[in-house]
């Protein structure tokens, strides 16, 4: 076990993987997670299957999917083969066809349900995610089916929505949703090459298709709503996603979509719902089930440019139970703020993520539902790379919050940043910058209750903060928690955590160098420890691979090897101190040696007074020593 994990993480390390093959051997322990893992859960998906055995598979698997990031991969992720509608005709006619194809395609993913059936799923549906002591809980039952008169007073328990979900065609929702965003492209370039006589509606197969103008337009209905330019206004149910196709595509402007609907602003209820903002610095501010969220369907929000600002409910910002929801932003310094359930948010078949491509981002998640009776003056927030099963009824799903470079600040209080819960995958990566992770407790690429967590950090200066472990890399009960930071001087702080498996778990902390600092303070939880229960042991394994650093207790240190508890083990290496430099540039002192000694001296001058840090001290060094050189003149 620990040569599989030396060799995955740290391939060049060979003499670290004789050391550990020979300080800790586990060969006389089968853990068998694969094999203590029950399988009778008829949601589980293979992937999460397969991960579990293998769990040191995790960071491959991501990047795959990372790299390959589309609605075909995703559905193969879910266990499902989509159907994506292919051509490339006029694309007005496209758009007609598809529209007409996948609306066929929805009427027949439900049409397992009778009507009692789907009148009561659409009572239950808008309080699945809801808090349970929410005041608004009654009130939410009824705001899907304004008009219909049914009694909403019934309980529904977790049985009575899994075996109806089992009569819902999800698939067929995803491949009508996928087959109308294939055609994005191709309706930008048209709607770009219309003449000025815009606007125009027309309606196709009762969805009502709107063409805007190029100034400032508002809507407040419209199914298919495409707009040219403008500073707009998106509220009440336009392009919305509730048993149907909505969609809204915006190609200039400084936008604002604003609607308080369930399934708005790119959600997709028992439906696809899909904005795509080719431009422009937006506002987006949905409710519940909004901003890029599918419940047993696909929802998509994808902004291209501009610096944004998201808000939502719960289950929003890229979340997925019975389905898809993603949240993509390709440029820009954004914020990012939800209740709870978002952000790269996964349950049941579902696939959520947030993918952030560049920018100073600002995630939070938080603030609404308190997480009583364990924790009552802290907040819940189950984001920020989060997924979850419905325990003990059934497994989880994928969630990914992903985030391409920027200096960027991480938030959740309980439940959040690259964990999981109940045979389920939740992931963070962040791929460089100077970042701050802050949370209360579980989180920061911790697994819990046969979970499987996973925090990447490729580069930067980074702060890990959680009030309260499980945290930092680490597993509790059958589960793996990973955290991998490859370089910058980073700081470590939890009450426990850093590289521990707690009840039967693999908990993997892997920092790749720098000068770090390490912090906890529960006795023998931290920097590579485990435990013994149910007649076998777990696993924790803490690796320094470089850099002076600061660890909270004795047999730790630098360029030392310590245990804890039953098969714990932490390595320090290479922690020689790196001398940088950085040598004058010739373009510093080009030409000056050419000047009169009055430019000569103005110029030393400037050189001379820049702050004399990093890149600067030998410049400034050399410039002051030539003043000196020069004497009296340069004096007066």
């Amino acid at each position: 076990m620990i040569f599989l994990i030396i060799f995955l993480f740290l391939p060049s390390e060979q003499s670290l993987i004789k050391e550990s093959l020979d300080l800790l051997d586990l060969s006389e322990h089968d853990l068998g997670y694969g094999k203590r893992w029950p399988r009778e859960d008829s949601f589980r998906l293979e992937v999460i299957n397969r991960l579990m055995d293998d769990p040191l598979s995790i960071p491959d698997h991501l990047e795959e999917i990372l790299s390959e990031l589309n609605l075909n991969r995703i559905g193969r992720e879910l266990g499902m083969e989509l159907k994506i509608e292919g051509g490339r005709g006029d694309p007005l006619t496209e758009l007609k066809k598809r529209i007409r194809s996948g609306d066929s395609l929805i009427r027949s993913a439900l049409a397992g349900l009778t009507t009692a059936e789907l009148e009561s799923l659409l009572v239950q549906i808008p309080i699945i995610w809801a808090d349970e002591d929410d005041s608004l809980d009654d009130t939410l039952k009824a705001v899907l089916i304004k008009g219909v008169v049914i009694d909403t007073g019934f309980e529904w328990e977790c049985e009575d929505i899994l075996r109806i979900a089992k009569k819902i065609e999800v698939e067929k929702i995803i491949s009508a949703g996928a087959s109308l965003y294939e055609l994005i492209p191709d309706l930008i370039r048209w709607v770009d090459t219309l003449s000025e006589s815009l606007p125009s509606m027309l309606e196709v197969g009762g969805y009502k298709v709107v063409i805007g103008s190029r100034g400032d337009d508002r809507y407040e209905d419209g199914d298919i709503i495409i707009d040219p330019g403008g500073n707009d206004r998106y509220s009440g149910g336009a392009g919305i996603g509730l048993k149907k196709l909505g969609m809204i595509i915006d190609l200039e402007g400084d936008d604002v979509y604003d609607s308080d609907r369930f399934g708005a602003i790119g959600g997709g209820i028992l439906g696809v719902g899909i904005v795509y903002d080719l431009s422009g610095s937006d506002r987006y501010l949905g409710l519940h089930h909004s901003l890029g969220s599918g419940l047993f369907g696909l929802g998509i929000l994808e902004d291209c440019a501009g610096d944004d600002s998201y808000e939502g409910g719960f289950f929003a910002q890229g979340a997925g139970n019975f389905g898809v929801g993603l949240l993509i932003d390709r440029a820009g310094n954004d914020r990012y703020r939800i209740y709870c359930n978002g952000q790269g948010f996964g349950s049941v078949v579902g696939f959520g993520a947030l993918i952030d491509s560049s920018g100073n981002d600002s995630y939070y998640a938080g603030g609404k539902y308190r997480h009583h009776p364990l924790l009552p003056e802290n907040y819940r927030s189950f984001a920020q790379g989060f997924a979850i099963g419905w325990r003990p009824h059934a497994s989880g799903g994928i969630g990914i919050l992903y985030d391409g470079g920027g200096n960027d600040s991480y938030e959740v209080e309980v439940y959040g940043q690259g964990t999981s819960y109940w045979f389920s995958l939740g992931c963070l990566i962040d791929r460089a910058g100077n970042d701050r992770y802050l949370a209360t407790e579980y989180a920061q690429g911790a697994g819990i209750h046969y979970a499987l967590g996973y925090l990447l950090d490729e580069s930067g200066s980074d702060l890990y903060y959680s009030t309260h472990g499980p945290a930092q890399g680490e597993g509790h009960d059958l589960s793996v928690g990973i955290l991998i930071d490859r370089k910058g001087d980073d700081s470590y702080i939890t009450s426990g955590g850093q590289g521990v498996g707690i009840f039967n778990s693999i908990g993997i902390l892997i920092d790749g160098g720098g000068n770090d600092h390490y912090f906890t303070y529960e006795a023998g939880l931290g920097q590579g420890s485990a435990n013994w229960r149910r007649g076998f042991p777990g696993l924790g394994l803490f690796i320094d691979q470089g850099g002076e650093d600061v660890y909270p207790f004795d047999k730790a240190g630098d360029d030392r090897v310590w245990f804890q508890g039953r098969y714990g083990v932490g390595i320090d290496i290479n922690s020689l101190k790196v001398e940088v430099s950085y040598p004058i540039q010739p373009e510093d002192t080009a030409g000056l040696d050419t000047l009169p000694q009055d430019s000569l001296i103005k110029e030393l001058f400037e050189r001379a007074s820049l702050w004399r840090v990093r890149e600067n001290i030998e410049l400034v060094d050399w410039a002051r020593n030539r003043l000196k050189e020069i004497g009296p003149p340069a004096v007066s």
